[in-house]
């Protein structure tokens, strides 16, 4: 399609859990176009190589020891955007540096406000999707249209449910103060019946699991 076509069509993951992977890209990147960045991208990435890829023991460093990387990754950031300009003329390849490095800004601070608990965490995480989504938009142009898949609790509307009376915000929501109620739809996916593979805890090994039936008189048995 995007050889054939003038309107390209992009693949992106806008979730803030690669942190390493992250730093790892921006210094590999950095380095094969000889950037004088890579200093501070080092700088940063060697502030979280102790932690040896555990963002709990960073979290607790940060959050109880006050030894945290923020100012690192922050510089890296704000060196990345004021240089655009120095970077070679592969756009996205540009575009692609300057979303890790927002990563890297921000899922410091979420792992940060983990040990202090509450909605904090919450908040930063979905206010990261929607920063990311407006770089790309603005990237790809004001006619831009984003399909965005993710469970519901993030694109629908926090202000809808008890979310709102924990002081919790979501990527629907703030979608919709930004472009408009009219602008922003919400498809939502349900199932009758089936199989589907997951784990039965976070990290979990996979295993294939039987969906349970849908509820009497629900849509979905409806349906």
């Amino acid at each position: 399609h995007n050889d054939a076509e003038s309107k390209k069509i992009g693949f992106y993951g806008i979730d803030m859990y690669s942190l390493y992977e992250s730093m790892e890209e921006i210094i590999r990147y950095l380095e094969s176009i000889g950037s004088e960045e890579i200093e501070t991208a080092k700088k940063a990435f060697s502030c979280f190589q102790p932690f040896e890829k555990n963002e709990q023991d960073y979290a607790y460093s940060a959050g109880y020891l006050s030894e945290s990387c923020e100012e690192e990754v922050l510089k890296l950031l704000l060196d990345i955007q004021s240089h655009k300009g120095h970077f070679d003329k592969n756009e996205e390849a540009s575009l692609s540096l300057e979303l890790n490095a927002l990563v890297a800004a921000n899922a410091e601070l979420y792992y940060r406000s983990m040990v202090r608990g509450g909605t904090e965490t919450w908040n930063i995480r979905d206010t990261h999707m929607v920063e990311t989504l407006k770089r790309l938009i603005d990237f790809h142009g004001p006619n831009t249209k984003v399909i965005v898949w993710e469970h519901n609790t993030h694109v629908g509307d926090a202000r809808a449910t008890d979310m709102a009376q924990e002081g919790m915000v979501n990527v629907g929501q703030l979608m919709r103060e930004n472009y408009g109620f009219e602008d922003v739809f919400v498809v939502g996916f349900g199932t009758y019946e089936g199989t589907v593979i997951a784990g039965s805890s976070w990290g979990a090994a996979l295993e294939k699991m039987v969906v349970p039936p849908a509820s009497k008189n629900s849509w979905e048995e409806l349906m």
